[in-house]
């Protein structure tokens, strides 16, 4: 048997941890009361035994671990312990075959674990007054010392409607249900500005198919003259008509519901017209000549003006920028990002040691390309 056991560790290329597992057991170092051992040995129980009716837990320390799992983690921890086991297969009940399961531990049924005869009973659920349980546990632990301590936040998800709204005896922020009640509120209103905006788009594109097909029956009326297309044309009219209504009623709505957001927001930036006059928008800046920038700021007569102030174009920005060494357009071949050769020419030509080169035809077709000089 063992050589059978030694060549299926080595087909799967665990054979490293089979000689791991037989040093620690030889050398005395290997804990078999590990609870990750224990449970490993429910799942060679579960897996020699021929029906999951003759399955059994010999260990008190596995159950108690489920047990725990359970109060902690509810069902949900079970379930994903558990894994699907005979999920789509039909047999009597107790008659199962482990051979056919698909188990990730192997672990009894819920009504088992809540029988687990443990010494500390505590309800799953537990609300508000004294805990008898504890003080009938604490006093029955004479030996041992406890701190009695506060948890203002351990609740279980999912129990009540007003989950997470949690008293912390004023030390604590607003209630985190009514944060969530406001969170709810305005995300109705959000969600009522989109579905109308989203109603917009839909009726804008019922429009271009009720066009689509008002020039196709104008085109059979022309061409077909016998046929009476009337109808249908007044009809499609008349749709193309209200839908171009609603629209328009519907962004006026929407125009409106943005201005008094902003209003409450203390925000004149919002526009409800269709023209904006920049000049009065806080986030448009024109740039000046220097002179106007220079009477404006009142700098005196020797300093100049701020960099970022100045007008492109303009004399006084040719003059600084024959100042500076690296602009922004040589940067790039100054950072050597074009290549050594190009940043050597670069600075040769900055320090005045060597004529700029005069741009290849490949290259004065590049800046023909985009633009450039």
């Amino acid at each position: 048997m063992l050589p059978d056991v030694v060549h299926a560790f080595r087909k799967n290329n665990l054979i490293i941890y089979l000689l791991m597992l037989f040093t620690l057991i030889s050398t005395a170092k290997f804990d078999f009361k590990n609870i990750c051992f224990l449970l490993f040995c429910d799942i060679l129980r579960y897996w020699s035994t021929d029906s999951t009716s003759k399955m059994r837990y010999p260990f008190k320390e596995t159950q108690q671990f489920w047990w725990l799992g359970k109060i902690l983690f509810h069902g949900r921890f079970q379930r994903f312990m558990s894994g699907y086991k005979h999920a789509g297969q039909s047999n009597l009940t107790g008659y199962l075959n482990p051979a056919t399961a698909r188990i990730n531990f192997a672990l009894s049924s819920h009504i088992h674990i809540n029988e687990h005869p443990i010494d500390l009973k505590i309800p799953d659920i537990k609300g508000p007054g004294i805990f008898h349980e504890m003080i009938q546990l604490i006093s029955s632990q004479k030996k041992n010392s406890y701190v009695l301590t506060f948890d203002g936040k351990k609740l279980a998800p999912g129990l009540t409607d007003e989950a997470g709204d949690i008293d912390l005896l004023g030390y604590g922020p607003e209630p985190l249900h009514q944060q969530h009640e406001q969170y709810t509120k305005s995300k109705e209103i959000i969600s009522k500005i989109t579905g109308v905006s989203k109603s917009i788009r839909d009726l804008r594109q019922l429009i271009a198919k009720q066009q689509y097909a008002l020039d196709k029956f104008t085109t059979k009326a022309a061409s077909e003259p016998g046929k009476n297309y009337c109808y249908v044309i007044d009809s499609i009219k008349t749709a193309i008509y209200r839908a171009k209504s609603t629209i328009k009623d519907a962004l006026a709505t929407n125009d409106a519901l943005f201005g008094f957001i902003a209003l409450l927001q203390n925000s004149s930036g919002y526009c409800t017209d269709k023209m904006v006059n920049l000049s009065k928008t806080k986030s448009f800046v024109t740039l000046k000549e220097p002179r106007q920038v220079h009477s404006s700021l009142r700098l005196p007569e020797t300093e100049h003006v701020p960099h970022h102030l100045l007008k492109q174009k303009s004399d006084e920005w040719f003059n600084l920028r024959k100042t500076v060494k690296v602009t922004g357009s040589t940067a790039y071949n100054a950072l050597g990002i074009d290549g050594l050769k190009s940043q050597k020419e670069t600075f040769q030509y900055i320090n005045n040691q060597k004529e700029k080169p005069a741009p290849t035809e490949q290259r004065r077709s590049e800046n023909f390309l985009y633009v450039t000089h």
